[in-house]
């Protein structure tokens, strides 16, 4: 549970904060040169937290604290071609371009953050609140929005024990309901039951919340299964 001392924590990291607007990785390679956040950084966190990032957002995880600042990506950068008629070859142009997201299931379509915000009411609402981190809109500095979630131990940190029994109808489980691996599924059914995984696999697959399930966006909150990333990807 995120705490009144966790906001005021998290919004004095990024409280100087002043990106620019357009921030991504290189669509080619699907990098990103995570130095444009740590030198936003106080000395007093710089050397306590690291950079984590997928396609759609940058994740700032203090290493003593409770909570992660999530950063939405606007787009991605990337570099037009053309052919070069003396070489015979094609050749990057030197400067990039910027192509903003348009698919974000929010307000602003660029925002994957405010989008998973969204679906984790919609899942709360739906009864399946139990399988996602509390996460809430911090705050916007110099026109970047902030995002606050619970940390969350991703699966490949913390490997529960689960019966047998779990284990095996997990393991059974038909192909649409797979997601996750096996041991995480078994939690999920030795805590919640096997027809509210279903329930739950049905209702989400409508949106594009399962998507994206390799192991860095599901975990374990105080040894309970958790969705950390619930947006999905469309760019």
């Amino acid at each position: 549970m995120l705490t009144d001392k966790d906001y005021n924590i998290a919004k004095k990291v990024v409280k100087n904060f002043n990106l620019p607007p357009e921030i991504g990785c290189d669509q080619e390679n699907s990098v990103f040169n995570t130095d444009i956040i740590y030198d936003q950084l106080d000395d007093s966190i710089r050397n306590s937290c690291c950079i984590e990032y997928g396609i759609s957002k940058v994740v700032i995880v203090p290493e003593n604290e409770n909570f992660v600042i999530k950063i939405p990506f606007g787009g991605m950068w990337y570099y037009e071609e053309i052919y070069n008629k003396d070489t015979d070859e094609y050749e990057y142009i030197d400067d990039p371009g910027f192509e903003t997201f348009e698919n974000a299931d929010a307000p602003d379509e660029s925002d994957y953050c405010w989008d998973e915000v969204l679906r984790i009411e919609e899942a709360e609402e739906n009864g399946f609140g139990v399988l996602f981190p509390e996460t809430d809109f911090l705050g916007e500095v110099n026109g970047t929005r902030f995002y606050i979630q619970e940390k969350v131990q991703t699966s490949r940190e913390f490997t529960p024990q689960v019966s047998e029994d779990s284990r095996t109808r997990a393991k059974d489980m038909d192909y649409g309901y797979n997601y996750g691996n096996v041991i995480w599924r078994a939690a999920i059914i030795e805590q919640y039951g096997e027809d509210f995984w279903v329930r739950f696999c049905d209702w989400a697959r409508r949106g594009k919340m399962l998507d994206d399930m390799h192991s860095g966006n599901y975990g374990y909150l105080n040894g309970h299964p958790i969705i950390l990333d619930a947006s999905g990807f469309d760019s």
